[in-house]
């Protein structure tokens, strides 16, 4: 049987490396494993929109707010309490509140803290629920380079991820990390929102973000 020339196995070679290192080859990965990590989820509900919003209220990042707003569905029935999932610098528990619920426990897994919140009622598979989450972060944000991450541990339709900055220290860049694939996106004008006071918010909206991404704020300022 005749061997192909060289020549040509060394093209299909180099078409290879070019089609498993191309950016569509890693985006449909990231799909496929997207539905295999969903299809095999078995948590609590799952999220039709998630808005999560990071204010820093002073110039020196002193003092920050955390708010988290997930309409969820559940996917069990008699479920009776969920856990938060919180980590970073700073005095990360400053103040905690949350709705519906209440939180009755604190316990640490590594790096992270997780919060158990008491929903204080039973609910059934296929009833849906608005939940608030709202955190002052103390000492969390001091240095000029600085980040912040959103995790997603549950399916979700979509990921709505803003942080807003005081009027007398607005920052040099903003950019959002996927930490899994890597990939950078550099926020500008057509992520802004200006407000009165002197306000300015970056808004990131992903639809069907991959579970278990990290999407991470970078920023300047």
């Amino acid at each position: 049987m005749s061997q192909p020339p060289a020549s040509s196995t060394s093209e299909n070679l180099s078409l290879l490396s070019v089609l498993v290192n191309s950016e569509l080859v890693r985006l449909v990965f990231a799909e496929v494993l997207r539905f295999w990590r969903e299809s095999r989820f078995h948590g609590l509900y799952r999220v039709n929109h998630h808005e999560a919003t990071l204010e820093l209220l002073d110039s020196q990042g002193r003092v920050a707010v955390h708010t988290k707003r997930q309409k969820v569905i559940f996917l069990r029935d008699d479920v009776f309490a969920i856990q938060d999932q919180i980590w970073g610098d700073g005095s990360i528990f400053a103040d905690y509140k949350c709705s519906p619920g209440f939180p009755v426990d604190i316990y640490q897994e590594g790096y992270r803290h997780f919060v158990l919140i008491s929903l204080r009622q039973n609910y059934r598979k296929g009833m849906e629920e608005e939940i608030f989450i709202e955190r002052t972060i103390e000492n969390g944000f001091l240095t000029n380079n600085e980040t912040f991450q959103i995790q997603v541990d549950h399916p979700m339709k979509v990921l709505t991820a803003r942080i807003i900055f005081p009027k007398d220290r607005l920052p040099r860049n903003v950019a959002i990390v996927e930490n899994n694939l890597k990939r950078s996106h550099q926020l500008g004008v057509q992520h802004e929102t200006h407000f009165p006071d002197g306000r300015i918010s970056y808004t990131w909206e992903v639809n069907k973000p991959r579970l278990y991404e990290g999407y991470i704020f970078k920023w300047e300022w």
